[in-house]
């Protein structure tokens, strides 16, 4: 379906479809055949201030940190739970931080609240916050799909290592393999983890 929009030049409902599709992602090898595509729609397009949404989502299931970083700094402070998963690499924890909970209560998707709050917990374990467990029962409250559930338990096992809570990192784990059952790439991750090979 989206081949055919693209080679018939729909923009349009193009652009519908990779916003439906990158956010309804649950393997990363799909997130990386959608950014694959997204590279057949021209640039002129592509920089029109709609196409940003379903760029910064392609960006994201992918993996594309490159292309995730061009769009947050044309558009700074538009996505800020994703320029709190970017940070998470780069920036200090505190700055992290800041930009998670400018996401969980500004005005961005619920999807996007996710992402933010996944990586709010992860700085407030990296900051050595009393609450960061809690900060990660409350991410794995909010309705998100199997994939971004089980890339929040895996986070949440290796915040719980750090902490030294390796008995109840492997439960993590665990239900990060339950969940993560049709990508190949996260469920390796899990499986590693427990020590599956």
């Amino acid at each position: 379906m989206l081949e055919t929009l693209l080679t018939s030049n729909e923009w349009s409902a193009a652009r519908f479809y990779f916003s439906v599709a990158a956010r309804d992602v649950q393997r990363r090898a799909d997130g990386r055949r959608l950014r694959t595509l997204l590279d057949r729609v021209p640039a002129e397009v592509l920089d029109a201030p709609e196409w940003q949404e379903p760029r910064v989502w392609v960006a994201y299931r992918a993996g594309d940190g490159a292309l995730l970083r061009d769009i947050v700094t044309m558009y700074p402070r538009l996505f800020p739970g994703f320029e709190a998963y970017l940070g998470a690499w780069h920036e200090p924890w505190p700055a992290v931080l800041e930009r998670a909970e400018d996401a969980l209560v500004g005005d961005v998707s619920d999807l996007e609240r996710v992402v933010a709050a996944r990586f709010r917990a992860v700085a407030l374990a990296q900051l050595h916050h009393l609450d960061w467990e809690v900060a990660f029962q409350e991410a794995l409250a909010r309705p998100q799909s199997d994939r971004d559930r089980g890339l929040l338990h895996l986070e949440f096992g290796h915040q719980l290592v750090s902490a030294g809570q390796e008995a109840a990192a492997r439960d993590a784990w665990a239900q990060a393999a339950t969940y993560l059952k049709g990508d190949v790439w996260a469920l390796t991750q899990a499986y590693s983890n427990l020590g599956i090979s």
